[in-house]
């Protein structure tokens, strides 16, 4: 084990050199093929907490891919394991990493491997600031289903949309944001302000380029996903907007509105991305329409209200 040298090396640096040495010893050691000192570096708690206040919890999760290989990457495997537990950890470490402690022994204290018990052993001796030790594994498995947990919203959470290419997902939020984040990282790239109220649905066109909002502002709002810039305000509907679909193969959106006690308008609108205008309105629901899904035919949409009632419609009738 290197844990007492490593620490005394750190300690001995400069600032400048210890900077140095977190950076660039796991590649340095992986393109030497020093696979076992890479692997001892990567379990072990004096570097992660290290790496870890350097660069944040991302920058230490991304060293495992030096030593792991596809076919590595299962339970038997203490690295795997590892990295997992940071994963399902980043967003707490993210704003605090004197939890690394805590949080490595509430994953990973069920798994017998030798060298995740020493790495285990160094973080239940560990001295930094105040943290809760737990006595049994008290907190998600990294083998279980869950991979990461996205914070950064300070209100409920009411939709999220993916982009076509899988990399980025959207989230609506009643904090009046919509957030842009990295599937694969967690990183909250970009928040988008604009609205005013509510944001209650989000989908993404496509070209994954531009994401619509629908606010209880009684607005929609097209944004550039490239910079988080808005493109455009979509405004016709007079109650609140809740609900979203995209027409297949086109550049129109249907919106659905209404409040949930009196709504004033419960109307179905189609828009024109391209012009900013509605191009038609459906009536016909009594309560608000809290879900619309547009069928693959690109002019029929099915729409669902609080009337009690599902409609289907043909945009190309109005």
């Amino acid at each position: 084990m290197i844990t007492n040298a490593l620490h005394q090396r750190l300690q001995a640096l400069s600032a400048e050199q210890r900077r140095y040495t977190l950076l660039s010893l796991p590649a340095h050691l992986a393109m030497a093929g020093q696979a076992e000192r890479l692997r001892n570096l990567l379990l072990d708690m004096h570097y992660l907490s290290a790496k870890i206040a350097l660069r944040g919890p991302e920058s230490a999760i991304n060293d495992y891919d030096l030593a792991l290989t596809p076919a590595s990457r299962s339970p038997s495997n203490a690295l795997w394991l590892v990295q997992r537990a940071l994963q399902l950890s980043a967003h707490v470490l993210s704003t605090d990493v004197c939890q690394l402690a805590g949080q490595l022994l509430g994953r990973l204290q069920s798994y017998t491997d030798p060298d995740l018990q020493r790495l285990l052993s160094q973080a239940r001796e560990w001295n930094g600031a105040t943290w809760l030790r737990p006595l049994a594994p008290s907190l998600m498995s990294p083998s279980g289903p869950l991979v990461r947990t996205l914070t950064g919203h300070t209100n409920v959470v009411t939709s999220v949309a993916i982009t076509p290419d899988g990399q980025y997902a959207v989230s609506a939020s009643a904090d009046h944001t919509l957030r842009i984040w990295d599937i694969f990282t967690g990183e909250s790239r970009i928040t988008l302000s604009g609205h005013t109220a509510e944001v209650n649905a989000v989908v993404v066109m496509p070209d994954s380029h531009y994401a619509i909002s629908a606010s209880s502002d009684a607005t929609l709002k097209v944004w550039n996903l490239r910079d988080g810039s808005e493109y455009l305000t979509l405004r016709g509907h007079t109650d609140e907007v809740y609900s979203l679909a995209i027409l297949p193969n086109s550049r129109l959106v249907v919106s659905g509105s209404g409040s949930p006690s009196s709504p004033v308008d419960t109307a179905i609108r189609v828009w024109n991305i391209d012009i900013g205008k509605a191009i038609c309105t459906l009536h016909g629901h009594t309560g608000r329409v809290n879900t619309l899904l547009a069928l693959q035919d690109g002019h029929r949409i099915v729409s669902a209200s609080e009337d009690d009632t599902l409609r289907v419609w043909d945009i190309r009738s109005d």
